[in-house]
């Protein structure tokens, strides 16, 4: 199961671990005010990846990814996936909680280096599984 890197640190705030899928999150901390405008949620656990280059948003779509117009912005996929577009030609693609593979691996496995030199895959690492750290 994935874990967090930051786990031991939100249990230390009296977060408690749990499975979400393949995953073990830590998803509230005791006093946080989840009505508030802004919260944050440590999603380092489940699965991302990334492609940089001037082709990049030619590439994602003949992938069948639904592609922010503009920098700065993210467009939910049909998976419950997300893609957000952190400039003119790179892309962050983060995977639903808890879900089964989907979006991520497929695009992890259809990248391959005959893609072409203007589309570059920045596949993050996968997150340790728990005592490896």
């Amino acid at each position: 199961m994935r874990a967090s890197f930051v786990r031991y640190l939100l249990a230390g705030l009296g977060g408690q671990p749990a499975p979400v899928g393949p995953a073990l999150a830590v998803l509230r901390v005791p006093g946080e005010n989840v009505s508030a405008p802004v919260v944050l949620t440590d999603l380092s656990p489940f699965a991302r990846t990334g492609f940089k280059g001037a082709d990049t948003p030619v590439w994602l779509a003949a992938q069948g990814v639904t592609v922010p117009d503009a920098p700065n912005r993210s467009l939910p996929q049909s998976d419950g996936a997300v893609v957000a577009r952190l400039s003119a030609g790179e892309f962050l693609v983060l995977g639903r909680p808890g879900a089964e593979p989907g979006l991520v691996e497929r695009l992890d496995g259809a990248w391959g280096w005959e893609t072409g030199a203007a589309c570059v895959s920045r596949c993050r690492a996968r997150t340790a599984t728990p005592g490896s750290i």
